[in-house]
């Protein structure tokens, strides 16, 4: 289980436990690293490693289980971070939020490999789908979604 602090800038990883009828939740690691609200934590299939998304517009990628800042991912994003998801084989990312912007990153160069662009609005959510084509929510009433192809901007 993951809390979010958004007024440190701390993320806590906490595991539960069962104990009788009531569950016991100790902290189990506080992730210090973010200069502002963290809006989103997001750990990959294998739960190794999370990546999170802060105010500060910048995305980390964490060893949760170790407790340590791996690399940072910033200078790219020019307001807040509110989502990331992460493909199947851990290797790419994508980022959105404020900026109206949604980035593909590759998690070992940190590199971004794909900027879309044409949002009116905050993007609050994104998602892959299962061929790594992207989903992304604008709000409660707009769908889009991304397709693989080689135009960077949204229709």
């Amino acid at each position: 289980m993951c809390i979010r602090d958004r007024y440190m800038g701390v993320i806590l990883i906490m595991e539960s436990r069962l104990a009788g009828a009531e569950f016991n939740f100790k902290p189990e690691v506080h992730l210090k690293g973010h200069r502002g609200i963290v809006y989103v934590v997001k750990f990959d299939k294998d739960g190794n490693y999370c990546l999170s998304g802060s105010a500060d517009k910048a995305i980390n990628l964490w060893n949760p289980h170790k407790g340590t800042l791996i690399k940072s991912y910033s200078g790219i994003h020019n307001q807040e971070i509110l989502d990331l998801a992460i493909t199947q084989d851990n290797g790419k990312f994508a980022s959105v939020g404020g900026d109206r912007l949604v980035y593909v990153w590759d998690v070992a160069t940190a590199k971004v490999l794909r900027k879309f662009t044409g949002h009116t609005a905050r993007i609050n959510a994104v998602a892959f789908n299962q061929d790594t084509s992207i989903s992304g929510i604008l709000n409660p009433t707009l769908f889009v979604q991304l397709r693989k192809s080689r135009s960077s901007r949204i229709a």
